[in-house]
């Protein structure tokens, strides 16, 4: 004979609700009964007792699909009301409900949902991979795991058929990122009413629809110059990032009248058709609001700025997503990871020389005294004469202006320009002495 059911109750909109001590793990919580009769709702909770006491011996109740999923549903949009931590986004919370509508239509709105098991799942995976995307199956299949994890702990399946369900996909890598000449031809074929929507999002990283359109002008700080992006996805999405000082003179332009409580941009409900449209015209491939974004990271991300920087810019909480995702670097930027390897032996044994080994004489670092007494090259006021030419850097930054930058560098220069390392002396100024950029001792 087990202890009497303690539980205290109250009445929300006309439904009881028990708050009571879970007989097993000893947890407080608290039931929805659905009944509006305070008998009825003590009748609901003896059962739900025997359920928590006994789980696998307990009947489960009869429950349509379309009414679990209607529950499933309105409890998230409570948690909304609430301020939850844990509470979906609108955009989330619009999107699970759109999936829920294709999955009672699938399944059935009158089938129970205890009667619903992993063969079901199976079919429904195997059906919808022939219409549709994995990754969108594979969403599916995760919104019914969670919702099945719902009902399990509300006693109306005991085990969640869609647990060992799923489905692999992946994820084709595009370089979605344009480049400024490509952007110029996008700005000039859209809209006018547009162009300040992708200027924005171009120059500033926000995310298209409402965190970009919830900008306003009151966000704007023109002594930074810097601007306020009131994130709507995340809390590290509320951010305060600078921008250019061209481009807030800008802004300023076309402000007008408007008052700080005003949208900087107006909502642009056909932004992906509109864009794509845009980008045809201007002889682009198919460009995506999302792709504004993407082009501000990897403007940033090839312009040298770390990848934490870029991060905090986008509102993410850490850099795993710039690592992923907004990483585009074209095939000519990793030209400077070949100009940075060493001198390979094995493959170029003519170039292999000893740090003690002279210089070969011909080329630029040939300080030999030149024939027929012909006198070398002239030497600054406080250089010492016959000082070897610095061979000019074949990376990105040091390259000559008129060299090709992939173009290969012939091995016997690369070699010419060593100096031993008895005879080398840093080079003059503050920063520290770099490997390469030594030249040779007058006094030796």
């Amino acid at each position: 004979m087990h202890a009497p059911i303690k539980a205290s109750w109250r009445k929300k909109k006309g439904v009881w609700y028990a708050r009571f001590q879970h007989p097993v793990t000893g947890v407080r919580v608290e039931r929805s009964t659905g009944c509006g009769n305070r008998k009825l709702a003590e009748a609901w909770l003896t059962k739900e007792w025997e359920r928590l006491l006994a789980p696998d011996k307990a009947a489960l109740p009869d429950v349509a699909l379309a009414t679990a999923a209607a529950r499933y549903l309105a409890g998230r949009q409570n948690r909304i009301d609430a301020g939850a931590e844990d509470a979906d986004a609108p955009s989330t919370f619009h999107a699970r409900k759109k999936t829920w509508r294709l999955l009672v239509e699938h399944f059935g709105a009158d089938t129970i949902v205890h009667e619903l098991d992993a063969t079901h799942m199976v079919a429904f995976r195997e059906e919808r991979l022939a219409v549709v995307s994995a990754h969108t199956v594979y969403k599916n299949l995760c919104e019914l795991r969670t919702f099945f994890r719902w009902c399990i702990e509300r006693g109306l399946v005991r085990r969640n058929p869609a647990k060992d369900v799923t489905v692999s996909y992946k994820i084709k890598k595009q370089d979605r990122a344009i480049t400024p000449d490509q952007f110029l031809a996008l700005y000039e074929a859209v809209a006018a009413k547009r162009r300040l929507y992708v200027l924005l999002m171009v120059e500033t990283g926000a995310r298209p629809g409402r965190e970009v359109e919830a900008i306003t002008w009151g966000d704007l700080d023109v002594g930074g110059p810097r601007i306020h992006i009131p994130g709507t996805k995340t809390a590290a999405a509320d951010r305060f990032i600078p921008i250019r000082p061209q481009f807030a003179a800008h802004l300023l332009e076309q402000r007008g009248s408007a008052r700080d409580s005003d949208p900087i941009v107006e909502r642009w409900s056909n932004a992906r058709r509109d864009l794509s449209r845009a980008a045809k015209k201007a002889g682009l491939e198919h460009v995506r609001p999302y792709d504004l974004r993407h082009t501000y990271a990897s403007w940033a991300l090839q312009g040298g700025a770390p990848d934490a920087h870029v991060a905090k810019a986008l509102g993410h909480s850490s850099t795993a997503m710039v690592h992923q995702v907004y990483g585009h670097l074209r095939p000519e930027h990793l030209q400077s990871v070949v100009s940075a390897l060493p001198v390979n032996g094995v493959l170029e044994p003519t170039a292999a020389v000893n740090d003690d080994q002279e210089p070969e004489q011909g080329g630029c670092g040939d300080d030999s005294e030149p024939e027929n007494g012909a006198e070398g090259p002239e030497s600054g006021p406080n250089e010492p004469r016959g000082l070897p030419h610095i061979c000019p850097n074949k990376g990105p930054e040091g390259a000559d202006s008129g060299s090709n930058p992939h173009k290969t560098e012939n091995p016997a220069t690369r070699v010419s320009c060593r100096v031993s390392k008895e005879n080398a002396v840093p080079r003059g100024g503050f920063e520290p002495p770099t490997r390469g950029f030594s030249v040779r001792c007058s006094t030796n």
